[in-house]
């Protein structure tokens, strides 16, 4: 896994995704086990001061909350389902959507996640999905439209409401 964002942190994204299909087998078999309550089961296979390399099980119909991965950038891979990804904008209105990506479970199909942005991704019939981060994500950032506050959440929280308090690292006010 090491090798996989040493090719990412050098822009060497092609070798990176040819790598994760040879590996594709050995990461089904290894994916977590399902949640009950949060969309997607997480497990870190490596991190180290450049980044992460995450493996994420999601449930049917598993839809994350909008979120941005602090001050990373990085890749997702779908191993098995098909997922869809949606960028947000937060407005005074509430979330506006700006863009729309569908990303198959075939060789060499991915999704570039680019640093600050907010969005969403959904899972219509489940899947296993494999994701790059670099820098390690510290904090991020998820947005509850509901209550408009953006929660600014630590290491090991994934992309869903707050429903670990000691991971909740603070709040920010929904733009006006």
């Amino acid at each position: 896994m090491a090798q996989l964002l040493v090719d990412v942190v050098a822009g060497h994204i092609d070798a990176a995704v040819a790598q994760i299909a040879d590996l594709a087998p050995q990461l089904l078999s290894s994916a977590p086990a399902l949640p009950s309550v949060v969309p997607y089961a997480r497990c870190v296979l490596h991190a180290d001061a450049q980044g992460e390399v995450l493996l994420m099980h999601w449930r049917q119909g598993a839809v994350s909350a909008i979120h941005d991965h602090g001050e990373a950038a990085g890749l997702v891979v779908a191993l098995q389902g098909d997922f869809v990804e949606q960028t947000v904008e937060l407005t005074a209105s509430g979330p506006k959507v700006t863009g729309k990506r569908t990303m198959p479970a075939t060789q060499g199909a991915r999704l570039d996640v680019a640093q600050g942005d907010f969005h969403v991704m959904c899972a219509p019939r489940g899947g296993i999905s494999l994701h790059i981060y670099t820098p390690t994500p510290r904090v991020m950032r998820v947005a509850d439209p509901e209550l408009r506050t953006i929660w600014i959440v630590g290491e090991g929280h994934g992309a869903w409401l707050p429903v670990e308090p000691a991971l909740v690292k603070g709040k920010l006010p929904w733009p006006a």
